[in-house]
């Protein structure tokens, strides 16, 4: 992702560093209507639930919380629901979950599940900056990322300091209670994971279990250690490649040859003229380094986009032709368009992991120029909030904590942004916790396999002490594509 910018000083207001605030204990029953979530089949109850933006300010302006139950299919089930919180950040869950559901059949049959776009996300008072700009075709220099920054801020329709994690779990355990719930499952993915975990820290006596997919660790600070993740992820493609005759001889020296395009974007970048992938229209991409570091990336998030990268990269060395990288990388970027509200995703950021790392010493693996992504994320961290309104977090926010609720964490093999370390590192803190690798995976596993009936089982089960993970051993590296219509037979 792009730009460079040199940190400079910040004027902080911040806000009472207190812990999140409590649900209101006279909450009112929500009213719930029948509603198909869009671009599904699913038929769920919706409702609104109007909660103040400043918490502080309880007669203050009013935002709308939307969120969606799909009831349990049996209805005579009378089990806790899951509550489900999407990634990003500022991914809403209704839309990111919606699509996905079918694989959760075994889950709806005896248990709700309930949806939530957190507040400044999908429904809930997005935080929508002006039409994005693509990090592929049309990144900005540090200048104009700093303007788009304060454009943003003018036209937005609310106020960015009280779009943080810890405010937002005020918004679900109010939820909890007017829906009648006494306890809940929670699960997170990813940025979610951050959620779950504050959720569970901070309103333990409301949550049976936790699951955590793509874990951020308490402590983490987001975007800073992308680079050497990403580079990891890398390094195992090209050990993996290796050790496949089939990949070996069909792409040798690959890591050299990423090298080589690396040095080409560096010194001289070239202009592509290609057709996106999304739109059909013809789009001028000038690939520089950060582009052709934007696009790997993206493409390192999925077994099946890993798995084709060593065609692209050896094809793009050896023809001298990056045009197929850049199109690939609009591909998934325009899949991925307008699924994040890009003010939510900065006031969690900035808010929450840019003032903390303010105060901690700086990491030099972001200068190291073996890594392919270099500091760009954190770059682009420190062009954006010195000119962002930030709000506060408890004094503990970022401090690992000890629970004894059942934690299943879910990690994949070769995920380039949460990779299985950050399991282990989480796992220290819960004495009831399990970590499950998922084999050849990338990021995000719940869906994969036969994960969600393991799911089914720990929610059961509401411990993960004899989960059957049989079921499992069929998981493993997606084979590499040899042509761009897939694998050879």
């Amino acid at each position: 992702m792009r730009p460079t910018s040199v940190c400079g000083y910040i004027a902080v207001f911040l806000l009472s560093l207190v812990l999140p605030a409590t649900a209101d204990p006279t909450h009112k029953p929500l009213q719930l209507t029948s509603c198909l979530l869009a671009n599904t089949s699913v038929k769920a109850q919706c409702g609104i639930l109007p909660v103040p933006e400043n918490p502080a300010q309880p007669d203050g302006r009013k935002i709308p919380i939307h969120l969606a139950v799909i009831p349990a299919r049996k209805s005579t089930a009378n089990k806790a629901p899951l509550f489900m919180f999407a990634g990003g950040p500022g991914q809403g869950a209704i839309d990111s979950f919606a699509p996905l559901l079918n694989r959760f059949h075994q889950i709806r049959q005896q248990r709700d599940i309930v949806l939530i776009d957190q507040r400044g996300t999908g429904q809930s008072n997005p935080l929508n900056c002006p039409a994005q700009h693509s990090q592929v075709s049309e990144p900005l220099a540090p200048e104009q990322l700093a303007n788009y920054v304060r454009d943003c801020l003018q036209q937005l329709k609310g106020d960015p300091r009280f779009y943080t994690t810890s405010i937002a779990i005020s918004d679900f355990e109010q939820i909890r209670q007017s829906l009648g719930y006494d306890k809940i499952h929670i699960l997170g993915v990813s940025y979610g994971t951050r959620v779950a975990q504050t959720y569970l820290k901070y309103h333990p006596d409301s949550i049976s279990t936790v699951i955590l997919d793509g874990v951020l660790p308490t402590e983490l600070v987001v975007g800073s250690e992308h680079a050497t993740n990403l580079q990891q992820t890398l390094n195992d493609l090209f050990k993996r490649c290796e050790r496949s005759n089939d990949c070996n001889k069909r792409f040798p020296r690959l890591q050299a040859k990423l090298q080589q395009l690396v040095q080409k974007t560096t010194e001289a970048p070239p202009t592509l003229t290609v057709k996106h992938p999304v739109s059909g229209k013809t789009t001028e991409i000038q690939v520089s380094k950060d582009v052709l570091a934007t696009a790997i990336r993206l493409l390192s998030y999925a077994p099946e986009t890993q798995a084709l990268l060593p065609l692209l990269i050896s094809e793009a060395a050896d023809n001298n032709d990056l045009g197929q990288v850049a199109t690939s990388a609009l591909m998934i970027e325009g899949q991925l368009q307008g699924a994040i509200s890009r003010g939510m995703e900065w006031s969690v950021i900035c808010s929450e992991d840019y003032a903390h790392a303010l105060r901690q010493p700086k990491s030099p693996a972001g200068d190291d120029p073996a890594l392919l992504l270099g500091d760009v994320m954190t770059q682009i961290s420190e062009q954006v909030c010195p000119n962002w309104r930030l709000g506060s977090s408890p004094r503990d926010f970022h401090k690992a904590f000890s629970s004894s609720t059942p934690v299943l964490l879910l990690s994949g093999e070769y995920d380039p942004v949460t990779p299985p370390k950050y399991g282990e590192q989480a796992l220290q803190q819960y004495a009831n916790g399990r970590h499950i690798v998922a084999k050849g995976q990338g990021h995000s596993v719940i869906q994969r396999g036969c994960m969600p009936a393991v799911i089914n089982q720990f929610l059961n089960d509401e411990s993960n002490k004899n989960l059957d993970m049989s079921c499992l051993q069929p998981m493993g590296n997606t084979p590499f594509f040899t042509t761009l219509m897939g694998a050879e037979p």
